[in-house]
This record gives C-alpha cells, structure tokens and sequence, in this order.
C-alpha cells in the first residue's frame, strides 16, 4: 500500500478515539466523525460559492456553484455516506465542491434523516423529496433538468442506486446517469469480501454490520434499501462504479457492475488496487486517491455533458 495510503489511514483512526463507553453511542461517533472531517477535508475549493435551502419544511439541501457563473449548467445531486447514521452537509461540503469546479456542474447535496432514530426508509424519502424537488425547481434553481446526475459514497451510495431503481420501476427517465463511490448495496448473507476485508482499516465488517443493523432495524431488505436486489433495470442510466480493493464493499461495488452489465446497461468499474473504504477524503494528498477521485469526475463530466 503507498506511503500517502498509508498516512492517511494512520490519521484516520488514531484520531480523536472513543472512549469504550461511547462505543454504542451514535451522537459520540457524529462527534468524532465531524472533528475528523473538519481537521483533514473541510475546505471548500476556490471559486466555489454555497447556498443553502430546506425542502419541505425538514429536508436541508446545499447548492455549489462556481462563484462566475451566469449560465443554466447540468447538476450533480450529491448524497453524502456515513453508515446512514453519521454525516451531513457540512461532512461532504469540501468533497461537493471539487466536483462542482472539475466536472463544471452545478451540484446540490441533499441532506436525510440519521439512523438509528430514523431508519430505512426515511433516509430514502428524504433523498427522494430532495430529488422532486430539484426537478420541480429546475428553472429557479439555473440548473438543466434533462441534464442531471447522482453522486455518493458509500450508504450515499446506496441511496443514489436505490433512487435509480426507483425511478426506473416508475418509468420516470430523469436521470442521465449515477456514480456510486464504494457503495454499500447488500444486507443479506456475507459476500467473500465481507470475510476477505473483515478487518479492513477505516472500514471493518462489524462496524458495517452495525451500521445495516441501524438503518434497518430489523426489517426486510427491498430494492431500495439493498440495490443488489433489483431484478428490473430498464430504464437505468449510465452508470460509473468505484470499488476499494481493501473493503468489505468490494463485491457490492463489483457485483452490481456484473449485473448492470448483464442487462446491457452502460456501466464503468474503477477497480481501485490499494484503496480503502473512505478514501476519497485523501484526494487531495494521495495520488491513487485523487486518481480514482477524478474518473468519478469523468463519470459526472461524461453522464450530463456528452
């Protein structure tokens, strides 16, 4: 693994640790999930200008624009990651803003409700409300609605594919493409990678395994909370998918490519040697990070410019 790898997972984990008795408590993980963020990914690239909303009385979004622009651009719609019980705005507002400025989008992050107080599918509904409305507003908003895209890591990216398989089984064609980061696509039986990567930095199985268990609390895996269920894929756009070869996410990640694939959808894998889960948070110091950081860029560019 590379020195800048290496430095990075270094920083991540023996930052700001947990006490053993905030181990099972989620406003502490929030807590040194944000203070981890905020020391090494929170600056907004230059150029960047912020905007933020809230839909339907609850629902809060934020919109990166390049702070010249005049002109009606293609939008990214970005849905953070963080096990559906960690993140928000402010955690993914540098990250958004790099993609603003190299794919020449406008993006508009969409904020859910958290688990465990809010579980599957609130976070869905929320995303889903999100997306409505950008539509709806596309005009107010100077984005093209014809010419939009989703973006997210990991659960973010589990959102973004279950938005997709959404919108293709109601026959809605709104989306000109999808980019899931290391997403997290299944709840069911062990995939190999699980047990290959179980002790795997950033990301071990038994803290995904929590974090399944937060979000669903018990209830029936559907399509829309583990998109490797979707059986239908009509209707399913342009697709660009990043796996880390150090995660437990890596056969979701590949997997779901082998299905698209299968039903002839367009899809692209980044099969990403040396990453681990999270890593996009270093693309700006590590060189195979900020390599896999801009193909997902490409994917972005490609879906809502060509």
């Amino acid at each position: 693994m590379e020195k800048e790898m290496l430095e990075f997972i270094d920083a991540y984990e023996n930052m700001y640790p947990l006490e053993v008795h905030e181990l099972s408590d989620a406003s502490a993980y929030r807590r040194r999930y944000d203070r981890i963020v905020a020391t090494i990914d929170s600056n907004l690239a230059d150029g960047v200008v912020t905007e933020d909303h809230i839909v339907d009385g609850t629902i809060p979004i934020r919109i990166f624009r390049a702070n010249n622009q005049i002109d009606e651009k293609p939008c990214c719609i970005f849905i953070h990651g963080g096990g559906w019980s960690i993140g928000s705005l402010d955690s993914h507002a540098a990250w958004a803003s790099d993609v603003c400025l190299q794919a020449d989008v406008t993006v508009i992050s969409i904020d859910y409700r958290l688990a465990p107080e809010h579980p599957y599918p609130a976070a869905f509904n929320d995303c889903l409300t999100g997306l409505n409305w950008v539509l709806e507003n596309a005009a107010a908003l100077n984005i093209n609605p014809h010419r939009v895209v989703l973006y997210g890591d990991s659960a973010g990216g589990n959102l973004c594919a279950a938005l997709t398989h959404h919108e293709s089984i109601s026959g809605n064609r709104r989306l000109r493409g999808q980019v899931l980061v290391y997403p997290a696509l299944h709840s069911g039986k062990p995939l190999p990678s699980w047990i290959e990567n179980q002790h795997a930095p950033v990301l071990s199985l038994a803290v995904m395994q929590i974090c399944w268990n937060s979000y669903m609390q018990g209830q029936a895996a559907t399509s829309t909370s583990s998109p490797l269920l979707a059986t239908e894929f009509i209707g399913i756009p342009s697709s660009w998918i990043i796996a880390a070869e150090n995660d437990p996410l890596y056969d979701d990640a590949k997997i779901y490519h082998g299905k698209l694939l299968a039903a002839e959808v367009s899809a692209n894998f980044f099969d990403g040697k040396g990453l681990v889960h999270g890593c996009f948070r270093a693309r700006r110091s590590c060189t195979i990070s900020k390599q896999a950081f801009e193909w997902s860029v490409q994917g972005v560019r490609d879906a809502v410019w060509e």
